[in-house]
């Protein structure tokens, strides 16, 4: 950085100021701070001054503390720090001004400090230009003058005026790179894939994990930015992740699963997007947290296995027992009401009606385990499984089902098959139980590199709620998703019913086998 060591003439003002915007410009950040001390030494020699300072209010804005300081040879300054208290009153009413104090020692100090007494007598007036940042004031540039000074010459107004601009752009410049440090630090340690973004989508930073697992390429290299890194690895219809991006850019945390094609796999990842903030509200940028929850299912694979089971067995229980056992006290009571009829006719026709309401109860333990009993679809294609789920739901809930599969969809995976029929079956009685409805539509087609499935209800439409805090059906759907590699999400608008949208990729519809 070149250096200007002569003291500037009042004829070189354009000249000054040309200086100290020009190397202000591009400054590194490890170079403020000689920076500011030249820009200090610079504004102090032309206004002819014995200090030339920078005075910042510390965080609870209690106390002013010099941060940086110009000192003219000979010139032994006396104070360190003043407390906010003892600052005249009427200068933060006049912030947006250039202060000058013609006799310092005329000023009306506050009884309760001893300001005054700390002064170098040696100082007879003095200039302040407020530091202020998004309306808010945060310091002083100031110069403490062995003279009286009536009046602030205009050209010292104008050296004050850029000055005090240039310390507020610097001090701003070092705060981000402040933060964005801890940011970097906390990212260096982290287990999961972190990584920052700039408001441009260009990564800035990144840990090992995330370089592994996303992108290899330079930080500088133009193909190594958001887009361009989650375009073609996320596994997303509609670009879910880089719409959710975006939203952070504006402001908006974001929480979202997708699947990543990584290498030759295919890896479930929970990813989060928070927006950086500076302390004035800016946002810098995206810090990116991505968690491989792959593992997750193969956990609720080994759930639904269980529940798979246990279901089995108590549909078999109710059938083969508590059916049996319904079926031989029908038998009985047929023969008792037949005994006694020449004898009690009005007691055999009680025993008639109540034969028939064992009947009732037989229908439904037979309705009840069958649907325990987990559909066997050995055989089925996907037209028979929508068949079967659309006779089932119409004989037992007296719903009209309809159907369109788009001609592209081709899935002949029986595990896909049986898990879409759970899931269509999960959903439709739910929309029974919650929604009141009478009409339930299934489309499913292809969109972008996946199959979609969409199970729309003309019911009431499910409350947020539910969604927030899902209960175990959900629950249970949202595994039977993931387990053939896909993703669920349910929307539903008030009176106009409800949606369940399966997303799910043909290439790794047997997930469960991958694991």
């Amino acid at each position: 950085m070149r250096r200007i060591e002569k003291k500037p003439s009042s004829k070189g003002l354009e000249r000054l100021l040309t200086t100290l915007a020009l190397e202000s410009i591009n400054i590194p950040v490890l170079e403020i701070d000689e920076h500011l001390r030249k820009l200090l030494m610079l504004t102090g020699k032309y206004a002819k001054v014995e200090h030339c300072y920078i005075l910042v209010l510390t965080e609870d804005r209690s106390e002013l503390v010099y941060t940086h300081s110009w000192i003219r040879k000979g010139y032994v300054p006396t104070l360190k720090s003043i407390k906010a208290a003892e600052v005249p009153i009427n200068w933060d009413a006049r912030r947006h001004e250039i202060i000058a104090v013609p006799d310092i020692f005329s000023l009306k100090f506050n009884p309760q400090f001893e300001l005054k007494q700390r002064i170098n007598p040696v100082i007879k007036s003095a200039v302040i230009a407020p530091l202020i940042s998004n309306d808010l004031l945060w310091g002083f540039l100031g110069c403490s003058i062995s003279k009286k000074m009536a009046k602030v010459p205009d050209d010292l107004k104008s050296v004050f005026t850029i000055a005090a601009e240039l310390v507020v752009n610097l001090y701003g410049k070092r705060k981000i790179h402040s933060e964005i440090e801890i940011i970097k630090s906390i990212v260096s340690r982290s287990t999961n894939s972190l990584a920052f973004f700039d408001r441009s989508g260009n990564i800035q930073f990144s840990n090992t994990a995330f370089r592994e697992r996303f992108a290899p390429c330079a930080p500088d290299s133009s193909s190594c930015d958001f887009y361009n890194i989650f375009s073609s690895i996320a596994d997303s219809a509609d670009g879910k992740l880089i719409k959710r991006f975006n939203a952070a850019l504006s402001g908006k945390d974001s929480q979202i699963e997708v699947w990543i094609k990584n290498r030759d796999n295919l890896n479930l990842y929970e990813i989060s997007l928070h927006p950086n903030t500076t302390g004035d509200e800016n946002i810098t940028g995206v810090i990116f947290s991505g968690r491989d929850i792959t593992e997750r299912v193969q956990l609720e694979a080994g759930i639904l296995k269980a529940i798979y089971q246990e279901r089995k067995r108590i549909g078999i229980l109710l059938h083969d027992d508590l059916g049996h056992d319904l079926l031989a006290a029908d038998i009985r009571l047929k023969l008792l009401s037949d005994r006694i009829r020449s004898v009690s006719p009005g007691i055999s026709d009680e025993l008639v009606e109540i034969e028939k309401s064992i009947k009732d109860m037989m229908n439904d333990v037979r309705r009840l385990s069958h649907g325990l009993i987990p559909f066997k679809n050995q055989g089925l294609d996907l037209r028979e499984m929508l068949d079967a789920a659309t006779i089932m739901m119409s004989k037992y809930y007296g719903l009209q089902y309809s159907y369109t599969i788009h001609p592209e969809v081709n899935i002949t995976s029986e595990s896909v098959i049986s898990e879409l029929f759970n899931i269509i079956i999960e959903s439709s009685v739910n929309a029974v139980k919650h929604s009141g409805c009478d009409t339930i539509t299934i489309t499913l087609s292809p969109e972008k590199n996946l199959y979609v499935m969409r199970i729309t209800d003309n019911g009431k439409g499910i409350q947020e709620n539910k969604l927030r805090f899902p209960g175990a059906g959900l629950a249970i759907m949202r595994y039977r998703a993931r387990s053939i590699g896909g993703l669920l999400e349910i929307k539903g608008s008030r009176n106009r019913g409800t949606t369940v949208k399966v997303s799910f990729n043909p290439e790794r519809i047997n997930i469960e086998k991958e694991l």
